[in-house]
């Protein structure tokens, strides 16, 4: 058996009334990024545990977990101040021409939030460049697999995982 490849995405910071429900704080994406998942993994006495997710909810932005097998106070509190996880997602590959078309999209950092809107493409040598303009002060980021998290062509919305540094240039 492969062990999944975790991030971490929050940690439970309460319970949420008395039937097993905890909140969880998000500190990566939304709610409804973990919604569709089957299971998300819980840090316990340092081993992540995976609990099956019967209902989310969305409070303010962090999520109210109700997990299988979790239906009391007392298991539930066990759960509190410990890290939240979810399996890594497969990355598809994008093509050259798939970068060119995110033009208008807005750029959302991991870290800073909403960067605005991707202004043009441009081709530099060895990769494509996005160029921004965040207060003013035109922003160049690189077009990289490595730092892309999802598209989001509904609401047209590139999330990113920027390296540390990068936008202090």
């Amino acid at each position: 058996m492969t062990t999944p490849k975790l991030t971490k995405i929050g940690f439970i910071n309460k319970l949420q009334g008395y039937k097993g429900e905890v909140q969880c704080i998000i500190e990566r994406g939304s709610v409804d990024d973990y919604a569709d998942e089957e299971f998300l993994f819980i840090k316990l006495d340092g081993i992540a545990v995976p609990f099956a997710i019967e209902e989310v909810k969305d409070k303010r932005g962090n999520g109210i977990f109700k997990f299988e097998n979790v239906n009391d106070e007392e298991y539930a509190r066990r759960l509190i101040n410990a890290e939240v996880f979810a399996e890594k997602r497969k990355k598809k590959n994008i093509e050259e021409s798939e970068w060119e078309d995110l033009t208008g999209y807005e750029v959302i950092d991991s870290t800073y939030g909403s960067l605005g809107a991707i202004r043009k493409i441009e081709e530099y040598p060895q990769q494509l460049i996005a160029t921004l303009y965040i207060k003013d002060k035109e922003v160049l980021i690189p077009l990289n697999e490595d730092f892309l998290e999802r598209i989001d062509d509904d609401s047209k919305k590139v999330y990113m995982i920027l390296p540390e540094g990068l936008l202090e240039i």
